[in-house]
């Protein structure tokens, strides 16, 4: 940048701009004011750039200008955050909102407070009871196979159900005594003694038997293959002169009428199934009275084992015999009764027994 310094006034010409700065007149000053133009003039580029980043008084004035709209912006741009940091109210909706919540938490709260309260009463009557309740010599249950213990001064007593004996009925016969075929075992006096199932007599209940009381029990049924059938009967039989006139046990019994059918015709009983590992034994009663009576046959199997035929008078008479050994399911027993030449001819039989042991 050239300097031209002359006396009243100031001309300085800027080299950048390609034109003249005029500077109003002062005597007073311009010595110092061209000192100082000239020593700025001599500094280095970079120092002049640090100390006037403006080179002219224009460009000055727009720097200025941007500077202020750059301080208003930050101005309004305050504003504008400050207007988002505003709360805004709740609307209704909201408020509705809060108080169902407010609500809904109150409540609970109380329902929570009331099964507190209720659980704790509980626990406390539980705890009442249990220290109400001081340990008797009962507490501990001493009394086995379902005896009821009651307290006796300072100990106790157990009263046993049948078939149990002791202080704490802790034994009895019954468990080295032997009911089969179902039967249980009860004490008849301190004795063990068997109570059979329906179809099964004996001191064990080993034996199979058929009084007719309840039907046929569980031994016979009829044979679908016969010409007529047994009846179960009470009293006297309906035809004059023949037949018991009640049974030999209890009350009812088997009989084959002869009212109807031809000569020859025949009833026959078939028992269930046994197993005889070592020989057996029947027993049972019969009556044949009648002016005409036919004959009665029991097989084991296909072997008859016995037959009687004829009038035998009107009183029950009793058979035993011997049934052989066998290992299979063949020994059925079968009693058939054959018709005589009229209805005087009635048979019955009653209390059959099988045992599976000799007789």
């Amino acid at each position: 940048m050239a300097v031209n310094y002359k006396k009243g006034s100031r001309t300085y010409e800027n080299e950048k701009f390609g034109r003249n700065v005029t500077v109003v007149e002062d005597e007073d000053d311009d010595q110092a004011d061209y000192e100082e133009i000239a020593e700025y003039a001599n500094k280095p580029p970079d120092e002049k750039k640090n100390e006037n980043k403006y080179t002219d008084w224009n460009e000055r004035g727009t720097n200025t200008a941007t500077n202020s709209r750059s301080k208003k912006t930050l101005g309004n741009n305050k504003n504008e955050n400050t207007k988002d940091i505003d709360l805004q109210l709740p609307t209704k909706q909201v408020l509705a909102d809060v108080k169902v919540v407010r609500s809904i938490w109150r409540t609970a709260c109380a329902v929570s407070a009331v099964v507190c309260v209720v659980l704790l009463l509980a626990l406390g009557v539980v705890l009442g009871l249990m220290l109400s309740n001081k340990a008797t010599p009962c507490s501990r249950s001493p009394c086995e196979h379902g005896g009821t213990c009651s307290v006796k001064g300072s100990g106790f007593s157990c009263a046993c159900k049948n078939g149990f004996t002791g202080l704490q009925c802790e034994s009895t016969p019954c468990v080295s005594y032997s009911c089969h075929n179902g039967g249980t075992c009860l004490l008849d006096k301190l004795q063990p003694n068997c109570t059979c199932k329906v179809g099964f007599t004996g001191v064990h209940c080993e034996i199979y038997v058929a009084d007719f009381e309840n039907s046929f029990d569980s031994m016979f049924i009829q044979d679908q293959n016969d010409d007529s059938n047994w009846t179960v009967h009470s009293g006297k039989t309906g035809s004059t002169n023949t037949g018991p006139f009640a049974a030999y046990k209890g009350v009812k019994y088997l009989y084959f009428e002869t009212s109807s059918g031809t000569e020859g015709s025949i009833a026959r009983l078939v028992s269930r199934s046994f197993i005889f590992e070592s020989p057996g034994c029947l027993k049972f009663h019969y009556n044949m009275n009648g002016a005409t009576i036919g004959a009665l046959n029991v097989y084991q199997g296909n072997r008859r084992i016995w037959r009687k035929t004829g009038n035998q008078g009107n009183q029950w008479q009793l058979v035993e015999l011997v049934l052989q050994a066998n290992s299979c399911h063949c020994s059925k027993i079968y009693f058939e009764a054959v018709r005589g030449t009229s209805h005087t001819g009635d048979i019955a039989i009653d209390n059959v027994e099988v045992h599976l042991s000799r007789c």
